[in-house]
């Protein structure tokens, strides 16, 4: 080694993809080399010296290879470290086999180029440019102009485009986080009402002047101007009135806070999958289809009518109700033709002062009642939710924007710009969850009939001990799976499913949310979502219940038929007791 110089490499060799062209085509085959030049005493170089590089078949000796040697003048060397670009010594020079750097190098008051020992073997980055069938062919790595970069294809329409067979041991893929849905809140704010707080919900309610709104952890959370404390527990619908709020919890059944003048938060027993808050009435639906009603009932609002239902939905002083078949019935006020419903099939209700809205099966909008603001003058369109106030009526349409009609007195109507997923009203505000910006793509989409895992059909997951903490048993297991209902069916839009055709099995998002709320989400569009999980913790828990109520009724038959043993031995006795008695006379002689 000379004694002038010592050099230690920080990064042999680097691709150079700063020479691409701006169309996509061939990266080339040019690379940087970047190195660090200090002195024997170890004072690193800083000064501006010439260097030389050569290409060699090996580490002495040997041959020189392509177009070298390559002479770069008035390399800047800063504290030792210098980079040099665009080193090139073509196509033919590396051809996969090993190769070596001589580096010479020259700075001021050096007579000559001085080589620098040993040479620097290359390392595979270089060779990663003539990965396939040559560089720039279809299965090298070509780079666009805007940076998308493809392997096994010439014109990538991706960052990382990857075309045909691919290859790893370990695959980690990030990204994909959870989507956070703010609340939007628009119109009157005299109480606070659309003051929202910055929590992630998945259902929400607006009352006379205040909102309320179920996280998606299951807990409640209240705003504006409201009477009494949200309870505390795990809730899967909420709902509110003039000054009081319902809901229903995780096990079905329902609570009741705040105004209780006319008893409308004094909530009947039983297990409940809808409820419907009105000015000061309530209504839900059990989970066998069947109406409840309490609080007010003046004009009838709170006496619902025999039948089963789908939907339920609460005015000012009037009910709504969508029957198992689809159709429509209305009771209560009907002072203003709110109950008069009208034909048809619906899928959505809503109840207003004194008007009322609907969605029809085939996605349009009706609208019936008082109608001196417009409240019943629908927009034109398909919807999939609709809510309604003090004389307007807001409504989601098919691509998750929002239309708003009629009384705009305090802007209740100028609908905020965005997608949504739900929406609520109240007296003149409303509210409603984003679903923008777009929920992020899945860190990782599999689609029908692609993906196969050989040999096995369950993916490992971490589950030790160490790594978990409040560990708690689970119980009810049995109950819960209970709810769960199992359907065929088959998906409206195969093509926007990976091309999933004829008929499937699975749950409905909207039934499953009552049970496990925690596996619902919701996409971009508010489409909801399922994602299933610590399913096979249930089942190994109801397998248990049921094990358990199997062992205590045979403990409690075990226990029947010794008694009835028991019984039969005791007859039996008296049997031979009388039986000897006949057989004898008083003086104990055989007759």
């Amino acid at each position: 080694m000379n004694p002038r110089y010592v050099r230690f490499v920080l990064t042999a060799v680097t691709l150079l993809l700063l020479i691409c062209p701006v169309q996509a085509a061939d990266i080339g085959t040019a690379f940087s080399y970047q190195g660090f030049l200090e002195k024997p005493a170890g004072t690193p170089v800083t000064d501006t010296c010439d260097f030389r590089f050569g290409l060699w078949d090996a580490l002495t000796g040997g041959s020189e290879k392509g177009a070298s040697p390559q002479s770069i003048p008035a390399v800047d060397v800063v504290g030792g470290a210098f980079t040099v670009s665009f080193l090139d010594f073509g196509p033919s020079a590396i051809d996969g086999t090993a190769r070596w750097l001589a580096i010479e190098i020259k700075c001021p008051g050096d007579p000559d180029f001085i080589l620098l020992d040993p040479r620097v073997e290359l390392t595979p980055a270089p060779y990663s440019l003539r990965a396939g069938q040559g560089v720039g062919g279809p299965n090298a790595l070509n780079v666009t102009a805007n940076g998308d970069v493809g392997i096994g294809t010439t014109a990538p329409i991706a960052l990382l485009d990857v075309n045909g067979s691919t290859r790893t041991t370990t695959l980690e893929i990030t990204g994909g986080a959870p989507f956070v849905a703010p609340l939007a809140g628009w119109g009157y704010n005299g109480d606070g009402q659309i003051d929202v707080p910055f929590d992630t919900v998945t259902s929400v309610a607006a009352g006379y002047n205040h909102g309320a709104a179920i996280r998606t952890d299951g807990t409640l959370v209240e705003w504006g101007h409201y009477n009494g404390d949200a309870p505390a527990g795990t809730f899967t619908a909420v709902s509110a009135g003039i000054g009081f709020s319902l809901a229903i919890r995780t096990d079905g059944t329902l609570v009741g806070w705040g105004d209780n003048s006319y008893g409308q938060i004094e909530v009947p027993a039983g297990t409940f999958t809808s409820v419907a808050a009105g000015g000061y009435h309530s209504l839900a639906l059990r989970t066998d289809g069947t109406l409840a009603g309490w609080g007010y009932n003046e004009m009838g609002e709170s006496s619902p009518p025999a039948g089963t239902f789908v939907a339920i939905a609460a005015g000012r002083s009037h009910s709504l109700g969508i029957r198992d078949d689809g159709t429509l019935t209305g009771w209560g006020r009907n002072n203003e033709g709110q109950a008069n419903v009208p034909s048809g099939t619906f899928v959505a209700i809503a109840g207003g002062y004194f008007h009322s809205l609907a969605i029809r099966t085939d996605g349009t909008l009706a609208g019936w009642g008082d109608n001196p603001m417009g409240e019943t003058s629908v927009p034109l369109g398909t919807f999939t939710a609709v809510a309604a106030g003090y004389g307007h009526g807001v409504a989601i349409r098919t691509d998750g924007t929002l239309a708003g009609w009629g009384n705009n007195a305090y802007g209740q109507v100028d609908v905020p710009a965005g997608t949504f997923a739900a929406v609520a009203a109240g007296q003149y505000h409303n509210l409603a969850i984003r679903s923008d910006p777009p929920d992020p793509d899945p860190a990782l989409r599999l689609f029908t009939d692609s993906a196969f895992k050989p040999g096995s059909n369950t993916w490992t997951i971490y589950s030790d001990r160490r790594l978990k903490k409040n560990i708690q048993p689970l119980s009810g297991a049995l109950d819960r799976l209970m709810q769960l209902r199992g359907v065929t069916f088959q998906w409206l839009d195969p093509s926007a499913q990976g091309g999933t055709t004829g008929t499937q099995m699975g749950l409905i998002a909207d039934e499953v949310q009552r049970a496990f709320p925690e596996w619902i989400g919701r996409d971009p569009k508010g489409y909801q979502t399922l994602t299933i999980g610590g399913f096979e913790a249930l089942t190994a828990e109801a397998l248990r219940e049921l094990r358990q109520e199997k062992d205590e009724a045979i403990r409690k038959l075990e226990h029947e038929n010794a008694a009835l043993r028991e019984a039969l031995d005791r007859l039996s006795a008296r049997l031979d007791a009388m039986e000897g008695t006949r057989r004898t006379d008083v003086h104990g002689m055989p007759k």
